[in-house]
């Protein structure tokens, strides 16, 4: 019997956090951290070369902060076909994303994922759905910690046309075989943190020649359709409104739009190209507030920028504010990132 009914999950009653977890792992490919890394944008040799991985202190290739992004989109489809079924997918809206490193995750690592569903509060008129993720390795410590914000609204349904564009455009003819079975946890989970075993290499900044307020050098970032379709395939987000221009013309959408986390995480990679570390990265999130959109007769260009915001002595951290523009206007709200120094 199911703790939390489909037809109670949003109810104000519940004031708990509802866990849930499937029964089979989840192995990160060494090729799969290739083309992660390839989508974007990120050819710092951690994610390409065994050997410099190695040099590094690495047991293997070391896998983009935000690559469980994949992982915790399966999720959350699961969570919108099996348990959020008031809320109809094409409205939903993701507004935030938090990722927190506890270790870095390589190749050959065997993942399971605990998603806590938060009580569902409404705002605004629609909901504000919480979902958050705990992402545990072999020996059973938390590697990641993850939190996703989106909005939805209860009852709401594709229009005809909508629905119409999203038969005709999405691949709906084959069902693969379930190969994971999910089950509730009672309480909450409290694994162990994993033990940082990497240390950050020489190329990061030192703390005593970092100050609040230098900027780091921008980079402008160009997205074309390609980019989108081959990040659609690697992430498991296959909404069409990133490649259809039927769906965003039924939508009222300017053109297609570029994935919000593919913004994100080639503004991981801006971050790690200043550091000369992915693995110094320790807590990145972002507020998503616009759109990049991607024309299929022009690239888009998204410029980022970042600023040292605060320094912690005591723990030789640094707190960056991240920018990205599309036209001059910004597509991340509020968006920091928690840097080790040296």
């Amino acid at each position: 019997m199911s703790a939390v009914k489909p037809e109670d999950v949003s109810s104000a009653e519940r004031d708990w956090t509802q866990y849930y977890t499937p029964d089979d792992p989840y192995e990160i490919g060494r090729e799969e951290i290739r083309e992660f890394a390839r989508s974007m944008k990120d050819a710092h040799p951690v994610h390409w070369d065994e050997a410099a991985a190695a040099e590094l202190g690495h047991p293997g290739l070391m896998a983009p902060v935000t690559f469980t992004a994949r992982l915790a989109g399966s999720g959350l489809n699961w969570l919108l076909d099996e348990v959020l079924l008031e809320y109809d997918t094409s409205a939903f809206v993701q507004t935030d994303q938090v990722f927190t490193q506890h270790r870095p995750m390589h190749a050959g690592d065997r993942l399971g994922l605990t998603m806590g569903l938060r009580p569902i509060r409404q705002k605004a008129g629609g909901d504000t759905i919480v979902v958050e993720g705990l992402l545990i390795n072999q020996a059973g410590e938390v590697v990641q910690s993850l939190v996703t914000t989106a909005a939805g609204r209860r009852g709401a349904h594709a229009e005809p046309a909508l629905a119409a564009a999203l038969s005709d455009v999405m691949m709906g003819d084959f069902l693969p075989p379930a190969t994971r079975s999910w089950s509730e946890v009672e309480g909450v989970p409290a694994p162990p943190i994993a033990p940082w075993d990497v240390p950050v290499a020489a190329s990061v900044p030192a703390f005593e020649d970092v100050s609040v307020g230098d900027d780091l050098p921008s980079r402008v970032v160009t997205l074309r359709r390609g980019d989108l379709v081959n990040y659609a395939g690697i992430s498991a987000d296959h909404n069409p409104i990133h490649w259809s221009d039927r769906v965003v013309s039924v939508v009222g959408l300017e053109t297609v739009a570029a994935h919000g986390m593919l913004t994100m995480g080639i503004g991981g990679s801006f971050l790690s190209g200043w550091l000369g570390d992915p693995a110094a990265i320790r807590d990145y999130r972002v507020r998503f507030t616009g759109i990049a959109y991607v024309a299929d007769d022009a690239p888009a260009e998204v410029e980022y920028t970042g600023r040292v915001k605060e320094l912690d002595a005591a723990t030789r951290t640094a707190t960056i504010a991240l920018g990205a523009n599309f036209r001059g206007k910004r597509i991340f709200g509020r968006a920091t990132a928690t840097v080790q120094l040296r």
